[in-house]
């Protein structure tokens, strides 16, 4: 079985993601790994580093994230909301705990990622979602 490599940042942006990104070849890898996740219920490690959603992001410059600061605040914010640690999981236990903990509580958004770009597209899913 394949094992994917997730930030856990990346639990909570696939819960929103409608097709918008940062390039094209970023896009349709999010949606292969958002198709193989929901369909596979396979393998998630767990990591603090580039993961498999990084490596077709265009902020991934000579192997580092020019926004890295930032996206350790969205690491430590999903970790301390959603109790999840690095290691490894079956998907769908990860995304319970971010459905339950984030996405469904009254926990806004903007307090985990802060500074996002796609904040106000996540907030509008979101308001749907409830």
């Amino acid at each position: 079985m394949e094992k994917i490599k997730l930030r856990p940042h990346h639990l909570l942006c696939q819960e929103f993601f409608v097709g918008h990104g940062y390039s094209e070849e970023f896009v349709r890898n999010l949606d292969s790994i958002i198709q193989k996740l929901r369909l596979n219920n396979p393998i998630v490690e767990i990591i603090d580093t580039n993961d498999d959603v990084c490596k077709c992001c265009p902020n991934l410059m000579n192997g580092k994230c020019k926004d890295l600061e930032k996206v350790k605040v969205y690491d430590q914010n999903i970790r301390d909301f959603a109790n999840i640690k690095p290691g490894v999981y079956h998907y769908n236990e990860l995304r319970q705990a971010i459905l339950d903990k984030i996405v469904k509580s009254s926990i806004e958004i903007k307090n985990i990622c802060k500074n996002c770009c796609w904040i106000n597209i996540c907030e509008e899913i979101r308001k749907k979602m409830k």
